[in-house]
């Protein structure tokens, strides 16, 4: 491929750097690859050269939905900007997301709904056991959380191994509540995907619906941007896409890992463009 020219670039990318350059090659080429692009270096000057010289229908991947306004903004017209919900969303059953809008059960209506019973479970503490009781609230917000936890990554049921429990629990303990608590954590996940059950959801369940569905998302090219906040879910998507991905992301500014975010820059095994220089003014 000739080298990208710059007397027909935008006007805002009249002087890209060698490796933002090297980037819009690799994207004429067609790969599929990812960026690393450190504070300051020019992400988003980048993207906006990528999607401006590709060819077809283009998509641009953001987090939320104030960030995928602005850029709609930024980017041509053949670019569309959206946020992984605002797919989901479109192509799951509107009764299924109509259960958005229905208040969520209380830990304590969770418990009664799911049959729960106090159980006991030893706490090591100074050498010593003693004993606590989980009431049927606390097991319920296990099992939520369950449910959330499996939401956020690839597999394809609820598992034992979705359950987690506080680090004091006894392993020997902890092996047996999973067993008692995983029912729980299947019929939770049932009712939540059943129009009918009058239980509220949080939209990780639909998108979750929409994976599991194997979706083909409708692009000739995805722009990813703050990859290294994806979680095993987003990431498996984008994975299985036939066309060609390109993730953006800082591996220093990682913001989501409290919800399951799985540091993808350094786990997805991509040709890799490296962004260094900074436009940051000190």
């Amino acid at each position: 491929m000739l080298p990208a020219s710059t007397t027909d670039m935008p006007a805002y990318m009249a002087k890209p750097t060698d490796e933002q350059l090297s980037a819009l090659n690799m994207a004429l080429d067609r790969q599929s690859f990812k960026v690393v692009a450190y504070a300051g270096a020019g992400k988003t000057t980048t993207l906006k050269l990528i999607g401006e010289r590709l060819r077809g229908r283009g998509l641009y991947l953001a987090f939320n939905k104030a960030i995928a306004v602005e850029a709609q903004q930024k980017f041509p017209s053949h670019v569309d900007c959206r946020t992984f919900h605002s797919l989901a969303y479109r192509h799951v059953p509107r009764d299924i997301t109509a259960k958005l809008s229905l208040p969520r059960f209380s830990p304590k209506r969770l418990g009664d709904d799911l049959g729960l019973q106090p159980v006991q479970v030893r706490r090591q503490m100074e050498g010593a056991s003693k004993f606590v009781t989980f009431s049927p609230a606390r097991q319920a917000r296990f099992v939520s959380d369950a449910v959330s936890h499996f939401c956020s990554t690839h597999a394809s049921y609820p598992a034992p191994r979705h359950l987690q429990f506080p680090e004091w629990l006894k392993e020997s303990d902890a092996e047996q509540l999973r067993e008692r608590l995983y029912p729980a954590v299947e019929q939770r996940w049932l009712q939540s995907i059943d129009p009918r059950h009058p239980a509220g959801i949080g939209h990780d369940i639909y998108l979750k619906l929409w994976a599991l569905s194997k979706p083909l998302i409708p692009a000739d090219f995805i722009l990813f941007d703050e990859a290294q906040d994806a979680d095993p879910l987003m990431m498996g998507i984008l994975t299985q896409q036939p066309r060609q991905v390109i993730y953006v992301g800082d591996a220093h500014q990682q913001i989501y890992e409290w919800r399951g975010a799985v540091n993808a820059m350094k786990k997805l095994h991509k040709t890799k463009n490296r962004q260094n220089k900074s436009y940051r003014i000190l």
